[in-house]
């Protein structure tokens, strides 16, 4: 059980650092077929910087657990809900270019 515990651990770490260096380039990536007089909205632009932030903080927890850092139970529970708000926040995030992109 310990060990597929901590390759779990390892797949949301990895994940969480291919989407936290990646999302710069798809977010630049997807603005390019905007409009030139497209104004971000603020939300948006606040869900990104909170999705970020939860993405470092993945990647922190994630690297304690896997260095035997602290308690193993809270560190697991805790790398699994933010994986998961930061994958929720990032999606969210994403979702404001569907109108442009479709229309």
């Amino acid at each position: 059980m310990e060990e597929e515990v901590k390759k779990d651990v390892k797949w949301m770490l990895m994940a969480s650092l291919v989407l936290l260096l990646g999302s710069p380039f798809i977010y630049y990536y997807v603005s390019f077929g905007l409009p030139y007089d497209y104004q971000p909205n603020i939300l948006f632009t606040h869900l990104r910087n909170i999705s970020t932030l939860t993405f470092i903080i993945t990647v922190l927890l994630a690297t304690l657990y896997i260095a035997d850092f602290w308690r193993r139970e809270p560190l697991y529970i805790t790398t699994t809900i933010l994986f998961i708000v930061s994958m929720l926040l990032f999606f969210i995030s994403c979702m404001q270019w569907i109108p442009y992109l479709l229309g």
